[in-house]
């Protein structure tokens, strides 16, 4: 015999990865990247509790070949969290009236590391969403389209899949 535990939580996830490959210094240098993920979530909370949580994760190396994979194991942040029974608290959180409509979130994601002389550094970046409610519960997210949710790598100024990187390179040490 089934029985309904109403206690249970439930998690949805959805994930996307990205692989980004970038160019060889000439020289030993000091890598930095950045770029911004932004998050608008299109929503319908049809019970309470719930949660709603985007992240991005990445990884990275100094010497991408091509067929490798690459382990993605650093969290890089949290765009949004947000507690589905409250409305969003103001400028730049969405319009949400604790039962529907759209949240809204961000988070710079700058990292460095050392990348020898014609080497190819590459990152692989996973941005997610993360849904929880209870046994009974009932949220919709809405995907798809213009105007849906969305969890996208961004730059500064707002354009998808922009990421800016540079190379400082790193002295060399000669014997005297």
């Amino acid at each position: 015999m089934d029985e309904l535990d109403p206690s249970a939580t439930y998690v949805w996830l959805r994930n996307w990865k990205y692989l980004i490959i970038f160019p060889s210094p000439s020289y030993r240098s000091r890598f930095t990247y950045q770029f911004d993920v932004s998050v608008f979530a299109s929503l319908f909370n049809e019970s309470d509790p719930g949660t709603f949580m985007s992240f991005v994760s990445i990884g990275e190396t100094a010497n991408f070949t091509p067929g490798m994979s690459i382990t993605v194991d650093t969290d890089a942040g949290w765009p949004l969290v947000a507690d589905l029974t409250q409305p969003s608290t103001g400028t730049g959180t969405g319009l949400y009236n604790g039962r529907y409509g759209y949240l809204t979130g961000r988070t710079t994601v700058q990292r460095s590391f050392t990348v020898a002389r014609s080497r190819t550094p590459a990152i692989a970046v996973v941005v997610g969403a993360v849904g929880i409610i209870s046994m009974l519960g009932r949220t919709t997210y809405v995907f798809g389209g213009t105007g849906y949710s969305s969890i996208t790598p961004m730059d500064n100024a707002g354009s998808e899949g922009r990421i800016t990187f540079h190379y400082f390179p790193l002295p060399v040490s000669v014997p005297v």
